[in-house]
């Protein structure tokens, strides 16, 4: 049996050395929906009960407001492209005979729903902090490259390698697991590389290179390269959220400490 609560670690034995039973143990130690918190994983066996800690992450505040803006709104926009294809369809319906009426339906309907397009792109980036602590940072649970699955999250763990996330939608009704790794690279093309799986699928991969640079007036910088390339594909229904995730994605790249040079973000189809 496993239990989430949130408490302090200890190892409990029943005071007249008698096995505690499941309900004497629910009945002491209070229930916590666990969420962005720090929380403890409960184990019981006979006569004891062990608790080890599941370390959870808060997100950066500022760069998480404006992921979960970007959700609010791409979401209404992605609500108003499915009512116009579907009163385009209702539209048609009276103009076209039938058999045409049917046809074009069909292909909207597919062309609407079937995964066509990736991702990918560039991004150049330079920050006044040093590059051990960039690296730490992109090495973390919270990459900063990636507010948007971070920022929209109801539970971030931190994990030996990166991090995992819990996304759940449909008001709470599903969720969607992802994790990031962070990978060394085969090559000198880049310094590691961040892979980001949804489940069990690969979902993209970040090529990052850290370089510190020398001023005009004495002080140095720190240049990160990220080379994005995705292995999701979507369909048209997903466009108006990609389009907008553009507008968005600077923004809170910047609120986590840096400056955005280039940003450059490409659409393409694959079959």
């Amino acid at each position: 049996m496993v239990v989430s609560v949130q408490t302090s670690i200890t190892l409990i034995e029943s005071v007249n050395r008698r096995p505690l039973t499941v309900s004497q143990m629910c009945s002491s130690i209070p229930y916590f929906h666990v969420q962005r918190e720090h929380a403890r994983v409960l184990t019981v066996q006979p006569g004891y009960i062990f608790m080890s800690t599941i370390q959870s992450v808060d997100p950066p505040a500022e760069a998480a407001a404006v992921a979960e803006q970007y959700y609010r709104r791409s979401r209404a926009l992605t609500y108003l492209v499915g009512i116009i294809v579907v009163g385009s369809i209702t539209l048609s319906f009276f103009l076209l005979p039938f058999l045409q009426w049917l046809l074009s339906a069909i292909i909207i309907f597919l062309g609407f729903r079937f995964p066509l397009f990736v991702t990918g792109g560039q991004t150049k980036l330079t920050t006044d902090k040093p590059p051990e602590t960039v690296r730490a940072e992109f090495e973390s649970s919270t990459p900063p490259v990636l507010p948007f699955y971070w920022g929209l999250a109801n539970q971030i763990e931190s994990t030996d390698s990166g991090g995992r996330y819990v996304i759940k939608y449909l008001r709470g009704l599903r969720s969607l697991e992802m994790a990031v790794e962070c990978q060394p690279t085969s090559d000198d093309a880049a310094d590691f590389r961040l892979v980001v799986t949804a489940g069990d699928s690969p979902w993209g991969s970040y090529q990052i290179t850290i370089t510190e640079t020398d001023e005009s007036d004495s002080s140095t910088r720190t240049t990160i390269d990220i080379d994005v390339e995705a292995d999701r594909r979507f369909g048209l229904r997903r466009l108006p959220q990609q389009l907008m995730s553009n507008s968005y994605r600077p923004t809170a790249i910047e609120a986590q400490g840096y400056d955005v040079v280039a940003f450059e973000s490409g659409i393409s189809v694959r079959w």
